[in-house]
């Protein structure tokens, strides 16, 4: 009888443990995940700059201009602050009934200025000067450039269901809030000129927020999206024209 000698495959031993991990698979899951999120970043820029390229202010406004309205603002009545707003005059603005000074930008091209703001001011260029600064946030497209950078973001998510709960569509995503810092600038900027073409001294808007800096505790839902500093008040008193005029008082009276 002749002996046959089968092949035996020899089990091949696991050495991969939490204290000896597999590094190589480790890599390239990492390799993976950068390719994702490179990929991503890429397909949120193209997406962001196609999105605002083909959707006027106008449209924007046309599509989510009730979009952040819960039926409780109070439409703002524009002349108390004068006859010819300029550009002013092409927008919404809406109180909210909030007793902490704010004031945002949201998407749909709509102002909003809350009533402790209101009430907060002392003079009509503080509150023109802060609308042409929201007003130059939807010119500029901040706030529908947040918008669309975070949205195929927070599908992304969703898809892999991470949820973050309304924080994808919440006010850091919707209205002018978190900008960069040259974005602040660029509204600064937009705020100041707003207020030079009405032939008002825009210095008078620094009274504001001299007041803010020196108590932000009590502003603190304000600065934390309008960062306040020495550089930005002497900004706006730099670009400030017609300063040998006086500022105009405002008061505001609550209507019911």
């Amino acid at each position: 009888m002749t002996k046959i000698d089968l092949p035996i495959q020899k089990e091949e031993k696991d050495n991969t443990s939490p204290l000896k991990p597999d590094f190589k698979w480790v890599g390239k899951m990492i390799i993976i995940l950068i390719s994702i999120g490179f990929i991503l970043y890429i397909s949120i820029v193209l997406f962001s700059n196609f999105f605002i390229k083909n959707i006027s202010i106008e449209k924007e406004r046309e599509i989510f201009g009730g979009f952040f309205l819960d039926g409780n603002e109070k439409i703002f009545d524009k002349s108390i602050l004068g006859e010819n707003l300029g550009e002013l005059e092409n927008y919404e603005i809406y109180i909210s009934n909030d007793e902490i000074p704010n004031a945002y930008a949201s998407l749909g091209a709509n102002i909003f200025i809350t009533k402790g703001l209101l009430k907060q001011a002392k003079s009509k260029e503080e509150i023109l000067f802060i609308l042409g600064h929201e007003m130059s946030h939807i010119k500029n497209r901040d706030v529908i450039k947040g918008f669309t950078k975070s949205m195929p973001l927070t599908m992304f998510l969703d898809f892999l269901g991470i949820n973050f709960g309304d924080w994808g569509m919440d006010s850091g995503v919707l209205i002018s809030n978190y900008f960069s810092r040259e974005a602040e600038r660029q509204a600064d900027k937009g705020g100041i000129e707003f207020v030079n073409s009405l032939g008002l001294n825009g210095k008078c808007a620094t009274v504001f927020f001299e007041e803010l800096k020196s108590n932000t505790s009590k502003y603190t839902e304000f600065t934390k999206s309008h960062p306040i500093d020495q550089e930005r008040i002497d900004f706006i008193t730099k670009n400030s024209k017609h300063k040998e005029k006086k500022c105009n008082d405002f008061k505001y009276e609550e209507k019911n």
